[in-house]
């Protein structure tokens, strides 16, 4: 039987990438892990997270990483297994996905937390294909501002906020562009204005892209995952606009390295167990809020 191919959906948060992979979780052949809780595909984050927070390597360790996995939201809906576990994460995961995966063309994933992994990845997963999703600066800043319920911050914190994500933004935008570089055939762009100004034909061509079949209609079950939700999106105005530069000119000349850096050791962030509450291992660190 043929290996289902694995899909890796990698952008910044909030540039659209439950959107395009909701989209894909839809298609007969493609099979995905979606929860109504989590605005449907559901993150693992399990490269950059649960790959790294324990030695795999010690079978101790092992075992507590597993567990945990196990004891997460992706972890109960896509079925792990204590049994699943190697020395490998990335060769776990791909036995875990596979199983889950049984009978279809494909699985996909969505992590934007994985893209400073991605080049892991790509090695672990010679077959594996990724979309790389990109947005306006401006409209992501914005959705970023408002994102999760986020209240209205104060005009020096605003600032600051708006010119860290666009700093963010822009080294970003770096590291997709020598990942790709690094990996021709196998990165497929993806713009979420071409998107939203034409679904059809912008869904058409993704599958295409990816060797799937047709599907004319193909749309979304889960609600939109938007900042927005009474469609008013205030501008950034005359200082927001010039923070957002400074922050694209600092972003622009930065080691990319410093991606890698402020997400390195990150805490778990608190979604990950939101069904069943705090993590059974007290060691674990949960963030407690979402950040830019």
């Amino acid at each position: 039987m043929t290996m289902p191919r694995p899909i890796f959906i990698l952008g910044q948060q909030r540039s659209g990438t439950t959107w395009v992979g909701n989209l894909l979780a839809a298609h007969q052949d493609v099979a995905a892990v979606t929860d109504v809780d989590h605005q449907g595909i559901h993150e693992s984050v399990f490269f950059s997270h649960f790959a790294q927070a324990w030695d795999w390597s010690d079978p101790a360790r092992r075992d507590e990483s597993i567990r945990a996995f196990a004891e997460s939201d992706y972890g109960q809906i896509v079925g792990v297994e204590p049994g699943d576990a190697r020395s490998d994460p990335a060769e776990t995961f791909r036995i875990v996905m596979d199983r889950f995966a049984a009978g279809r063309v494909a699985w996909v994933e969505k992590s934007p937390h994985h893209l400073r992994h991605a080049w892991q990845i790509a090695a672990a997963y010679p077959d594996a294909q990724f979309v790389l999703v990109q947005r306006d600066a401006e409209a992501m800043i914005l959705s970023r501002l408002r994102a999760y319920g986020r209240p209205d911050a104060g005009p020096v914190r605003r600032l600051m906020r708006i010119a860290r994500s666009a700093a963010t933004s822009a080294l970003v935008a770096r590291l997709m562009a020598s990942f790709e570089a690094d990996h021709p055939g196998r990165c497929h762009r993806l713009s979420y204005e071409t998107m939203k100004a034409d679904p059809e034909a912008g869904t058409a061509a993704l599958l295409a892209e990816l060797d799937l079949a047709p599907a004319p209609g193909l749309r979304s079950p889960f609600a939109p995952n938007t900042s927005h939700p009474d469609g008013a999106r205030a501008g950034l105005g005359l200082a927001g606009r010039l923070a957002a530069r400074i922050g694209e000119a600092v972003g622009a000349i930065a080691p990319v390295a410093l991606v890698g850096g402020a997400w390195k050791n990150q805490p778990f962030p608190h979604w990950v167990w939101q069904r069943r509450g705090a993590p059974s291992d007290p060691a674990i660190r949960v963030a407690p809020s979402p950040r830019i």
